[in-house]
């Protein structure tokens, strides 16, 4: 703008100034419209055009052209901040018309590891101190059946017999020390087998041939009951293997609170209770030569039996009770309402069972030979285990109906009688029994 930038035009409004050069005169021309000097007209209806064309030095046109310049920016700076303060208007009426943001929840920071379970990647398991004692404590009796089975002598059928219970507990235990470890299957399958093929074997061999008082029947049963044992062995291993599929945290609580406190702290206890009246009587005629049931038969039969009831609720809470969440009520276990035959059946023979075991705890004598009361109590009790365990394995086998009649009673389930209302008189008998496993 100026005398350097001919043929320049500015128009504001009504105003309009141009510059032109010719032959060195610079011309302003300066057309102004709206009332004229004299005019009164405030409502514009009367126009006066006044026209000057006058040369006029550059310094003057710098400057009006400043003074120019200087208004549109005024101007535009008031028509910005208006739009500005137009488009904040519209916001806040907008933020004020839609519902209030809820504030946003704090993010909790990650839990801290706990240093005395930290989960280094490690696979959830039973110390190997614990599972050696307890691999120690499952090969007395295979032991003594073997050597029952080579000398004859019926002092080692009745010590294998009264460690058998302890034995089976700690044997049970070992099988699921480690569920999630697959590599341990073959291994484990083939420990058990020698050990049922010991102890069964071992007693039919030593009735059949070595000992001279020995029984024909009674080797015929433990001998027949081998096939019965790597039945109960191979839906043991089908077990171990549901039990290892858990997640991470209810495999540690699986291993910390119901093997370690409830199985080796609490059950075992009572176990070897009851077994160590059985063994005084054994070591104080540990030289004895005849039928060994003659002397300490009076303690022998009521801690088998016992003992085997307790191994039966150890193997409950320990196999079945982790793979279910399905409780009875009180009521329906009182009045058998919306239970299946098979549950109803599997409670009765609990309850004989249960009973038959607390007849045999008042009748416990310190030595003696067996009486007829015990021996008939002992046949008793003995059918409502081998009873409970093949209508269990038959459940599994064959899919039969859960528990209740709520769901139907046909087949088809899957799950298992114990799963349903038995296992919560099966554990609170265990609780009972272990002394006091959760106070530990």
């Amino acid at each position: 703008i100026g005398p350097n930038f001919p043929n320049t035009h500015i128009d504001h409004h009504s105003t309009q100034m141009s510059t032109k050069v010719h032959d060195e005169t610079l011309t302003l021309e300066v057309e102004m419209g709206g009332p004229g000097e004299g005019g009164t007209d405030p409502t514009h209806t009367h126009t006066t055009h006044t026209t000057h064309t006058t040369p006029i030095p550059s310094s003057q046109i710098i400057a009006a052209e400043a003074r120019i310049t200087k208004k549109l920016m005024a101007q535009f700076q008031a028509t910005i901040a208006q739009q500005v303060e137009t488009q904040v208007e519209e916001q806040l009426r907008a933020r004020q018309s839609q519902p209030p943001t809820p504030p946003p929840v704090p993010t909790p920071p990650p839990a801290a590891p706990d240093p005395e379970d930290p989960d280094d990647g490690k696979i959830p398991r039973l110390s190997r101190v614990w599972q050696g004692i307890l691999l120690v404590g499952s090969l007395p009796t295979p032991v003594c059946c073997v050597t029952y089975a080579v000398t004859g002598v019926s002092w080692y059928r009745g010590m294998g017999a009264a460690l058998g219970s302890l034995s089976g507990s700690c044997g049970t235990l070992v099988f699921f020390a480690s569920p999630a470890q697959r590599s341990l299957d073959t291994t484990l399958v083939v420990y058990f087998s020698l050990c049922y093929v010991s102890v069964l074997g071992g007693i039919a061999v030593g009735n059949f041939v070595t000992d001279e008082e020995g029984n024909a029947a009674s080797g015929w049963v433990h001998l027949l009951g081998l096939p019965v044992a790597f039945v109960v062995l191979y839906f043991g291993l089908l077990m171990r293997r549901k039990i290892g599929d858990f997640p991470r945290p209810l495999l540690r609580t699986y291993i910390g609170r119901t093997l370690f406190l409830q199985g080796m702290m609490g059950c075992l206890p009572p176990i070897v209770y009851f077994t160590t009246e059985a063994v005084n009587c054994l070591g104080d005629h540990w030289n004895h030569q005849g039928n060994i049931f003659e002397e300490c038969g009076a303690v022998l039969i009521p801690t088998i039996s016992i003992t085997t009831m307790l191994l039966f609720s150890l193997t409950v809470r320990v196999i079945f009770a982790p793979l279910t969440d399905i409780k009875l009520t009180s009521f329906q276990l009182a009045t058998f309402r919306r239970l299946s035959f098979k549950l109803r059946f599997q409670m009765m023979l609990f309850s004989v069972a249960g009973l038959v075991n607390l007849v045999m705890f008042g009748i416990l004598e310190k030595e003696g030979p067996m009486t007829d009361l015990m021996g008939w109590l002992f046949c008793v009790g003995a059918a409502a285990i081998v009873g409970l365990v093949l209508s269990e394995l038959l459940s599994i086998a064959f899919h039969w109906s859960a528990g209740t009649q709520e769901g139907g009673s046909g087949g088809g389930g899957g799950s298992s009688g114990a799963d349903q209302g038995t296992l919560e008189i099966l554990e609170r008998m265990h609780t009972a029994s272990s002394g006091g496993a959760d106070v530990v």
